[in-house]
């Protein structure tokens, strides 16, 4: 072949060689995108639970949001009272009467008992023996007719003594310990059920109960807190309730 012909056939040559490298690149390209595309359907399979988890979980944290804000339902025969556990029975209470008269002499005859707790005296259904026991322990509490301590009155005699004087003296740590049992008694009435006194279920009282608390520092000791005998009513937790 001389160097004319030669020279004819080598841009011949060059241009089916750069052709075939297109169309290689070309296929390439093309299958490069199917790889891609199969790789995102295969991710979008891979993570469609956890797509479907996050919308569930979101559709229940609005659900949630909007009960909270909402606030609980309560029906009008319901009252917004904490429900005991379904094992828990509620003590039946049929009271003989309510009160204890107005003196030592009347509570007695009527059969009522001196609370030492709230010095108080209780029809029977309102007199918590156990929470009674547990202050008696918690401390050795001493009774004096005098704020300087001089004239102790007995545990045996307090009643009767309660029954002639307006009130005794008392220590500033009795009476935060006081206010402590109550709170124990009401919190005790309240899960079995029964009766309550109005001493005993007065708001106000545990407004000053926590006052009492608030301002007990250094005062332990300090006998110018008065306990006068009370005559609370006593009435069925239902009819708190009501």
């Amino acid at each position: 072949m001389d160097k004319s012909t030669a020279h004819f056939f080598r841009p011949l040559w060059q241009r089916v060689k750069n052709a075939s490298k297109s169309r290689s690149k070309q296929v390439q390209k093309r299958s490069n995108g199917e790889r891609s595309r199969f790789r995102i359907v295969q991710e979008a399979q891979r993570n469609g639970g956890m797509v479907a988890a996050i919308l569930i979980l979101s559709v229940l944290t609005i659900v949630v949001e909007i009960a909270a804000h909402a606030g609980p339902s309560v029906s009008p025969d319901r009252p917004p009272w904490p429900q005991r556990a379904s094992h828990q029975e509620q003590v039946p209470v049929h009271l003989t009467r309510n009160h204890c008269g107005s003196s030592t002499a009347e509570a007695q005859e009527l059969g009522c008992r001196f609370d030492e707790l709230s010095f108080a005296w209780q029809v029977p259904e309102c007199f918590d023996q156990r929470t009674i026991d547990e202050f008696l322990a918690a401390g050795r509490w001493e009774y004096f007719t005098d704020d300087e301590g001089k004239t102790k009155v007995p545990h045996d005699d307090l009643a009767l003594t309660l029954g002639r004087e307006a009130a005794v003296h008392v220590t500033w740590a009795f009476h935060i310990t006081h206010c402590l049992y109550l709170r124990r008694q009401m919190v005790r009435v309240l899960e079995r059920g029964g009766a309550m006194d109005n001493h005993l279920g007065a708001y106000k009282h545990t407004v000053h109960c926590g006052k009492t608390m608030l301002n007990s520092a250094g005062m332990a000791d300090n006998l110018h807190t008065q306990a006068p005998v009370i005559y609370p009513l006593c009435k069925p937790l239902r009819d708190w309730r009501a």
